[in-house]
């Protein structure tokens, strides 16, 4: 039977199940074929939708013809991003905890390092008819010294620290973590257990540790990184939040670490192994969640041992919570219209950042620099699935691959020192900061593969290159190698050739010393006045 002869309405939801890529291919199988997809709204809204590396959202009762309006609005918007510096807020309080997920801002202000009342924003909308408002829960019960948040779900993690025993130069401590409802502050009726305690741990005067809280859907990541006393120590739990199943659990010294989810599965940690001279390794491992035994570390470029250098401040970032498409309708979701936003930056495909600072302690005059690499999680799971398939048994040693065999391809190194404080200043495959040039200006990369192979006005230039013209916003793709050449510190000179498309705004100079106060989403750029 030809497929001519079947109707266009059948056609159409056979090719619905391709992805976007095979959806192109079939375009140059004949002109019929490409023809009957130019034409098709449906089959064009799947294309730029994965072209843009988001996902649609089930829940949104909007017509395909709409959802593809909306979603070519906002890439063209990206294209001159100047009005999503619209937004700006004032925060009480000197040392606030913040958090931005799916277009609700949360603030937790406070003159001390303990947040007792929380704020929420719900702002404004580019793609939908979502108004702002704003709610403030005033009495939360407890002190919180962080949290976490996914408004698909209604869910907020509130994170508070109590003192079990205190003695003259130890104290013990344990974390507990409490399932809320943003609407509300109460118990978030999905939780099998209000709440989740910690195991304990014994501080001692000097220890210093920094704790992590990473949500992923109905997955809740717990770390604890640095030293107690002169060894290093790293923790980590991963729950289940929605059944209290502690699903994987990791405790151990001589190595720190940052974390960061690859996908449902899997996750990775960013490792350094410290001694008396120096870091004698540091690497990225990948885990996954249901065989703990399986396991592939990706190393990075060798450090030289005589030098004495460390590396530390590791810190390794991508969205703070993962994007997902909702799972339910929450009261929240209905209520603040967040189910009218039709699509969201893809959770399988996420930029990761990682900073770092390199000190080199030998010699009379001790040098530091900092450093940041970027790579993507899509790359890595697909490349850790590779070297360790599925098939293989569980019970295998650690599978290493050599920096030369994914480093240089796969990342983009960069010498400017991003500040650490801040963890919303990437989405899907986006990040923003002030861009290191003579006059003020964001500089804003987008590492999607697809926009910089379609982008053919853009010239191609060199990370170091200054921009050519300063009459408005400017897009350049960054094309040429970055090499890092410290022959002090590393054996070899280091080239990364991760390609991407970088967005220059200039602004005034006023906003540029607020770099490490960006936030920003899929629709907008937030700017804190007062945080730094």
């Amino acid at each position: 039977m030809n497929i001519a002869s079947l109707p266009n309405e059948i056609i159409v939801l056979v090719l619905s199940y391709l992805n976007w890529k095979d959806l192109l291919t079939c375009m140059r199988l004949s002109r019929s074929f490409k023809q009957f997809i130019a034409e098709s709204i449906e089959l064009q809204y799947l294309i730029e939708l994965g072209s843009a590396c988001m996902v649609d959202n089930p829940y949104t009762l909007l017509p395909v013809i709409t959802k593809l309006q909306r979603l070519r609005r906002l890439r063209t918007a990206w294209d001159d991003p100047s009005d999503a510096l619209a937004d700006r807020f004032e925060v009480e309080g000197k040392i606030p905890t913040y958090d931005l997920q799916k277009g609700i801002l949360t603030i937790g202000a406070s003159e001390v390092p303990v947040t007792t009342s929380l704020t929420y924003y719900c702002l404004r909308s580019r793609v939908s008819d979502r108004e702002p408002k704003a709610w403030r829960l005033g009495d939360l019960g407890v002190e919180v010294r962080d949290f976490t948040t996914d408004p698909d779900m209604d869910l907020i993690v509130l994170m508070e620290r109590k003192r079990v025993s205190d003695k003259a130069l130890e104290t013990e401590e344990i974390d507990q973590l409490h399932f809320r409802t943003m609407m509300g502050n109460d118990i978030h009726p999905l939780a099998a257990r209000p709440t989740l305690q910690t195991s304990r741990i014994s501080m001692s005067l000097g220890d210093e540790l920094f704790r992590t809280l990473i949500l992923r859907g109905r997955l809740l990541a717990y770390q604890r990184s640095g030293t107690l006393g002169d060894v290093s120590y790293t923790f980590l739990q991963i729950w289940d939040w929605t059944t209290g199943k502690l699903v994987f659990s990791l405790e151990e010294q001589g190595y720190e670490s940052s974390f960061v989810f690859l996908d449902d599965d899997s996750f990775l940690l960013a490792v350094t192994e410290t001694d008396s001279r120096g870091t004698k390794d540091w690497y990225l491992q990948v885990y996954w969640i249901a065989y703990p035994t399986r396991q592939v570390i990706f190393a990075f470029p060798t450090i030289r041992r005589v030098s004495r250098t460390f590396i530390d401040s590791v810190l390794c970032r991508s969205d703070p919570n993962g994007p997902r498409t909702p799972t339910s309708k929450s009261r929240l979701a209905t209520k603040m219209s967040l189910n009218d936003s039709p699509f969201r930056a893809s959770p399988s495909d996420q930029l990761v950042v990682l900073s770092f600072r390199l000190f080199r302690a030998y010699g009379p005059q001790p040098t530091g620099h900092r450093f940041s690499i970027f790579f993507r999680t899509s790359t890595l799971a697909t490349l850790a699935q590779q070297e360790s398939p599925s098939t293989l048994p569980g019970s295998l040693d650690p599978i290493r691959v050599k920096w030369e065999d994914w480093g240089p391809e796969n990342t983009r190194w960069d010498r400017n020192p991003y500040h650490n404080s801040v963890v919303c200043s990437m989405h899907g495959l986006r990040f923003i900061t002030a861009a290191a040039t003579v006059r003020p200006a964001l500089s804003i990369c987008d590492f999607n593969p697809y926009s910089v192979r379609k982008d053919t006005e853009s010239p191609h230039v060199a990370p170091t290159d200054e921009p050519s013209e300063w009459r408005g916003v400017q897009s350049r793709l960054i094309t040429e190698s970055t090499i890092i050449d410290l022959p002090h510190v590393f054996n070899s000179p280091i080239e990364s050739k991760m390609c991407y498309r970088e967005t220059l705004i200039p602004v005034r100079t006023s906003h540029v010393q607020l770099n490490g106060a960006l936030m920003m989403d899929e629709e907008r750029i937030l700017i804190f006045s007062n945080l730094l």
